[in-house]
């Protein structure tokens, strides 16, 4: 089993003492089901129930008492349920909205007891029946593909990996490290992070025997469209899966996408469904460099996909191109965008937090700063540079207007940072972070913007 960073918000989440029920978020073949059996070694026994098969499901017929559920289950599974020592684990509850609801009878009637649910389409599931969800009777956890870091814990020493954690905004690194580091991201730009995928590639390094997992899982997400949605939206939504990764990185217009000839609420409504399935995430545009950020839905959204591997895959990406120097060349910079995103999306476990791009829109001015994220109350801009190179134009246009002196360039270049100066005189900081540090980007900059 590959190991996988949430596993510490999991031990952090059974040692609480206001823990409440989890409910582990996350697409179809993320890893959910593998981390939590990998999680359940901890206790003395797991009683696992799966929400898709009928003989689990049961134990919900009817109107059951929480007292019931479990005495059925313990005769059912010969095993007994102790609190304390048990871990219940739900998979794919999203198949049994009644074992949604009973989320809250065990947080008021058995707050000692571990239980776990899984679902990757709970939201969906719930729009379809009249069951609500929860609310405050659950906490949650959410399971992105594998970051970096932790596929270079699959594929890489450990001590490299301990080198990449202790790295901070003022680390030098030699150029054999900086080089290292290079040849080992741009393969996860084509391996990707999810886990079948770099579980392959940790046993054989053969990249051509991804080829034929990574075209499984997009036909697999394919085939998922029937079991959450309406028979007139399943073609639709089969395009949408078929042409998102063309697209990840850019900037979407939901009228005609990709020639589909389907007008916006249509294209919109199929958009807002599989963002619900995690298998997409819309990017919304600020103008804001304070905080709160609020989005604007007045501009067009930015489009992510699940997992750069599978994105590399339908552009049919060759891994000697990856390696080529510079990702501009490739698809106008988006694999450089996806990547960055998708880290972003994935450092934050315990919400689902999205980043939002900026943008100045003003007569005879346009500007677009790829990503600002929040960190230490202030807005922090990042400019997504495919190269070693490249002009920063609306990056100094933010700078001139932001209440700090922060701003980050990520590229293909060695970790650095600069003291320069906006066109207006104003004094900034630019620290330029390379690509492979992506996944440690919250923790460096925490330290670095606290200084």
């Amino acid at each position: 089993m590959i190991p996988r960073n949430l596993i510490q918000d999991l031990e952090n989440w059974k040692k609480s003492t206001a823990r409440k029920p989890l409910v582990l978020r996350g697409a179809r073949q993320t890893g959910k089901t593998t981390l939590i059996k990998l999680f359940s070694q901890g206790f003395a026994n797991t009683v696992t129930l799966n929400m898709e098969h009928t003989n689990d499901r049961r134990f919900w017929q009817g109107d059951p008492s929480l007292q019931q559920i479990l005495r059925d289950i313990e005769l059912a599974k010969g095993v007994k349920i102790e609190a304390g020592k048990t871990l219940l684990f739900i998979d794919e509850i999203q198949f049994e909205p009644k074992a949604i609801a009973s989320l809250r009878y065990f947080c008021e009637g058995l707050p000692d007891l571990h239980v776990i649910a899984t679902g990757s389409l709970m939201e969906l599931a719930l729009r379809q029946t009249s069951f609500s969800f929860p609310v405050g009777r659950v906490s949650f956890l959410y399971l992105y593909p594998l970051r970096f870091d932790e596929f270079l814990t699959a594929v890489a020493p450990a001590n490299l990996v301990a080198e990449i954690h202790s790295l901070t905004w003022k680390s030098q690194l030699s150029d054999s490290l900086h080089a290292l580091m290079k040849d080992f991201f741009y393969d996860y730009l084509f391996v990707g992070g999810m886990p079948e995928v770099v579980a392959r590639y940790q046993d054989s390094k053969n990249l051509l025997e991804l080829i034929s997992i990574k075209e499984g899982l997009l036909t697999s997400f394919e085939e998922d469209v029937p079991k959450y949605a309406r028979s007139s939206r399943i073609e639709t939504l089969q395009f949408l899966i078929q042409q998102a990764p063309l697209f990840a990185g850019q900037r979407i217009q939901y009228a005609n996408f990709a020639d589909s000839g389907l007008q916006s609420r249509e294209m919109k409504q199929a958009f807002e469904i599989l963002e619900l399935a995690m298998l997409i995430q819309r990017v919304p545009g600020s103008y804001q460099n304070t905080l709160p950020l609020q989005p604007s839905f007045r501009v067009s959204p930015k489009l992510l996909h699940l997992d750069v591997g599978l994105v590399s895959h339908r552009l049919s990406v060759d891994q000697r191109n990856l390696k080529s120097g510079d990702l501009n060349d490739l698809f106008r910079g988006s694999i450089a965008e996806q990547v960055v995103g998708q880290e972003l999306l994935a450092i934050g476990s315990l919400r689902r937090a999205v980043p939002c791009f900026w943008y100045r829109n003003q007569p005879g001015s346009t500007a677009e700063v790829d990503f600002v994220i929040p960190i230490n109350g202030k807005v922090i801009p990042i400019e997504v540079k495919s190269g070693q190179t490249g002009r920063l134009r609306s990056l100094l246009q933010f700078m001139e207007a932001a209440p700090h002196p922060y701003a980050v360039r990520i590229y293909l270049g060695p970790l650095r940072c600069d003291d320069l100066t906006t066109p207006s005189g104003k004094k900034f900081q630019l620290l330029s972070i390379p690509h492979y540090l992506i996944s440690e980007l919250s923790r460096i900059l925490e330290a670095w913007v606290a200084t």
